[in-house]
């Protein structure tokens, strides 16, 4: 509820596409965040340098110990949700 209750468009990319679709997708769609299950991160991580949109990468743990990206500037979700703070009702 949260992207469409701020104005946005919630979307899906799907992993099994060829990377050029999915550039395409993000670029089209100007795609400013983007999810990613932990185990899909090496299949996301080298197209990044071309979706030029997307400014923050949010990773969510899947279970999949032991895959990491160098310099991964994504962001953990369980700790965005922990740090951040609830919304007045109404707002």
């Amino acid at each position: 509820m949260a992207a469409p209750c701020t104005g946005r468009v919630l979307h899906t990319l799907n992993m099994r596409l060829f990377p050029d679709q999915l550039i395409y997708i993000a670029n089209h769609a100007e795609d400013e965040i983007i999810f990613v299950d932990r185990s899909l991160l090496p299949l996301l991580w080298p197209l990044t340098d071309r979706m030029d949109t997307v400014r923050h990468y949010v990773v969510i743990e899947d279970g999949a110990a032991g895959v990491a990206i160098p310099d991964d500037p994504g962001t953990d979700y369980d700790q965005l949700l922990a740090e951040s703070e609830p919304s007045p009702a109404g707002s």
